[in-house]
């Protein structure tokens, strides 16, 4: 059961995440709702220019008809190369004309662009800074390493769930109807990393540069003679890392034979101090579950195993830091990438945190909110104040955040 001070160091805790909000996320709504401003002019431009390039082609329609009648009515008298002198000099004009035309409006165009290009890139790079170190915790993560074309490629990837009660009021035909209903929220984003920062990947990871001259039992079978199993030995120093993945508690790395076309799968599992390898090989020929086996199992170092998955995921963790940009955002299934909707982004965050830290919509408006708000630093005038910034989409999400006599 929570307990009101459970409930005060949520408050407070929101009201941080609130104030981190309040900054880079909306900076990146200001950012795109200029791209959503500037959007009527540029459909403008675009209709007049299709309007006059129809235009011109009307007039050379119309030339042509007015040759061909011309002509018709002046027979036998006119000369046939007279018109058609006359419709090669309108089409020439004509072609100019089109030209001189496109060329503006691809000026204006191209202007427009510059400025949309800017805002766009802004938009992405407030969130990249945002969730470089948001105040808010998340579900799941993974760091994942691959070999492709000469080196190590990163990626770290997050997940944000959450979910808040709605209400829904409609006028009905009696009275005024209320609905409540829960919203589900998700955030998944991804950061491209730079392996090459960290030495023991800024080449292909050798096997034999962790443990050198490590064997693998992957195969075993009875002697008919001393009725003892012979075990099957492969050498690892042939073997590079083409994958790592750390994800939660567990930590994969799969190590491959390239010429042999031969992988080698380990997987490093927490339970709670204790930790567990599990290890797989396969080939053209076999699939075998080496530990699994006792016969196989008895026949490895699980010492130099150990150390070599410890030292691996240290090297992962640390390459964490090593972020060159945010590489994708999809809120609720939507690529904010491709729509710019910041806006979704902001009010999906905002909800996430009143999710995270427990504090209802109702709450949230509550003059008792507003008393931790003030004391930690944050004023109904400041949010207000930021609010302005938002543009067309400022009303939406002072639905979210302010009293009802905001004034917003």
């Amino acid at each position: 059961m929570e307990t009101l001070a459970d409930q005060t160091t949520g408050r407070v805790e929101f009201v941080i995440f609130l104030k981190d909000v309040l900054g880079y996320p909306f900076n990146s709504v200001s950012a795109t709702q200029a791209l959503q401003e500037r959007k009527p002019k540029t459909d403008l431009i675009k209709a007049d220019l299709k309007e006059k390039l129809s235009r011109l082609d009307r007039y050379l329609e119309d030339v042509k008809r007015l040759n061909e009648l011309t002509e018709k009515g002046l027979e036998p008298y006119a000369s046939t190369d007279v018109f058609e002198n006359i419709s090669k000099f309108a089409v020439t004009a004509v072609s100019q004309l089109r030209e001189r035309i496109s060329e503006q409006a691809g000026k204006k165009l191209s202007e427009i662009e510059v400025s949309n290009s800017t805002d766009r890139t802004n938009a992405i790079k407030y969130i990249d800074m945002f969730l470089q170190n948001p105040k808010i915790s998340v579900d799941k993560s993974s760091i994942k390493l691959t070999w492709d074309n000469g080196a190590y490629s990163g990626l770290s990837s997050y997940s944000i769930y959450g979910s808040v009660e709605q209400t829904e009021a409609k006028k009905g035909i009696i009275n005024r109807q209320v609905k409540k209903f829960r919203e589900e929220i998700s955030i998944e984003y991804s950061f491209s990393l730079n392996p090459s920062e960290i030495d023991i990947f800024s080449a292909v990871l050798h096997f034999s540069s962790l443990a050198k001259g490590f064997k693998l039992p992957v195969k075993h079978a009875v002697s008919w003679i001393s009725k003892e199993p012979v075990v099957d030995f492969e050498k690892m120093d042939r073997y590079d890392m083409s994958e790592a993945i750390l994800s939660d508690n567990s930590l994969f790395v799969t190590f491959r034979d390239w010429d042999k076309g031969s992988e080698v799968r380990f997987t490093s599992s927490s339970f709670g101090e204790k930790q567990m390898v599990d290890i797989d090989y396969k080939d053209s020929v076999q699939s075998v579950s080496v530990t699994s086996q006792p016969v196989l199992k008895k026949n490895i170092d699980m010492k130099v195993v150990d150390e070599i998955m410890e030292t691996i995921r240290n090297s992962v963790t640390n390459l964490e830091s090593r972020r060159n940009g945010l590489k994708s955002l999809v809120v609720n299934n939507e690529d904010i990438f491709s729509t710019f909707n910041t806006v979704q982004f902001l009010k999906a965050i905002i909800k996430a945190g009143m999710s995270k830290y427990a504090v209802s919509p109702e709450e949230l408006k509550s003059s008792g909110f507003r008393t931790v708000m003030n004391e930690n630093g944050l004023t109904e005038a400041s949010i207000i104040d930021r609010i302005r910034v938002l543009g067309s989409a400022a009303e939406e999400v002072s639905k979210l955040i302010m009293t009802a006599d905001s004034g917003q």
